[in-house]
């Protein structure tokens, strides 16, 4: 879970010179997130790796402004822009913390902010067919060689300039999808959504890691 996380970090700034008519497009994708007020994402991700093939989850993430929800198989991670609780159902525990923007990387307008970071050089390598959508793949590679993600691809809607799928290469030869297969924008969501009432759970630890 961890490692999944971890891959939408972004490591070092550091220049480098944008393909235009791929930054054209990435402009129109980070505008079509930049302008949501809220946004509701049904998504699947897939890890495969030399010993785990096609392993495969769902997920769903829930923003409005700073405030975020992110609903995982193992983990819930509740953000109201003040406080952040982290549910780790395995462990039957709540964690406390200040919010911390880097774990709610499964947002689509972070995955598109990468293009702005300096951190990639980046290009269009192809248009592909998937169920009558035309998808345009703009591919990532980082400018530090010892990045542990040595790829990403966005595969960006040519209709809807919005990400249907993202994809990460290991240097280690591990590689994860995340393929969004609802986005609803704008829909009405209560500001007590994205805090989790640690009194509804039974037989939990509650840890407050503030400080």
């Amino acid at each position: 879970m961890h490692v999944l996380l971890s891959l939408f970090m972004i490591s070092s700034i550091v220049a480098s010179k944008p393909d235009p008519q791929a930054k054209k497009l990435m402009d129109k994708v980070h505008n079509v997130y930049e302008k949501a007020n809220t946004l509701d994402i049904t998504f699947k991700y897939e890890q495969s790796n030399s010993d785990i093939v096609g392993l495969t989850k769902k997920g769903q993430l829930i923003s409005k402004g700073p405030m975020f929800k992110l609903l995982l198989d193992e983990i819930e991670i509740y953000s109201d822009g003040k406080i952040q609780y982290t549910y780790l159902k395995k462990n039957k525990e709540v964690q406390i913390t200040e919010p911390d923007d880097k774990e709610n990387k499964y947002h689509p307008k972070h995955i598109a902010e990468i293009y702005q970071s300096g951190t990639h050089e980046y290009s269009i390598t192809k248009k592909i067919k998937e169920g009558g959508n035309v998808l345009i793949v703009v591919e990532f590679k980082p400018t530090d060689k010892s990045d542990p993600v040595s790829n990403i691809k966005l595969f960006i809607s040519e209709k809807t300039n919005q990400i249907e799928k993202v994809q990460w290469f290991e240097r280690t030869g591990d590689k994860t999808l995340v393929t969004f297969l609802k986005s609803q924008f704008n829909k009405s969501f209560d500001d007590a959504s994205f805090t989790l009432d640690t009194k509804t759970l039974k037989d939990i630890h509650v840890e407050d890691l503030r400080d």
